[in-house]
């Protein structure tokens, strides 16, 4: 029976690992993408936790399918950290996902955008061995690149 609310993509772990500690003041999101490429990493799973200076999240406004910039005063606790490798344009892309809190603890979250300073971050790579590659590409509809 098809099932009408998912597209399925198969592939297995391949049992690598790739492990970095960031250093301080450095970008999340670019530190990501870098280990990535450096591991030769095309699709994976994405964990992190530890601490931020700043912030920066973008959270989609589905009717404008435009993304809002959130900017998060520091310091910051990384309650979670979560999100996947996969192809952009033929380079691995990091969609990855943080929630921190911050001394009065609350929380805020959103999509990891350029601009969070690291403070002490320990990320986790593991790498996926997909049937065939998962790449992103424009879905006009959603607005965004998704796996195609």
């Amino acid at each position: 029976m098809p099932n009408a609310g998912m597209h399925v993509f198969t592939g297995k772990t391949s049992g690598r690992v790739a492990v970095a500690r960031l250093t301080q003041g450095s970008d999340l999101l670019d530190e990501i993408n870098s280990l990535a490429e450096r591991a030769g990493f095309a699709a994976a799973t994405v964990q992190f936790i530890g601490a931020l200076r700043k912030a920066v999240v973008l959270v989609l406004d589905q009717d404008t399918k435009e993304y809002l910039n959130i900017d998060v005063p520091g310091p910051l606790e990384i309650v979670s950290g979560s999100g996947n490798i996969s192809l952009r344009d033929g380079k691995p892309f990091a969609h990855v996902h943080v929630v921190v809190s911050g001394l009065d603890g609350k929380c805020i979250g959103g999509h990891v955008a350029n601009g969070c300073e690291v403070y002490l971050t320990e990320l986790v790579l593991t790498e996926l061995a997909m049937d065939k590659p998962l790449e992103r590409t424009l879905d006009k509809e959603v607005g965004v690149a998704v796996w195609q």
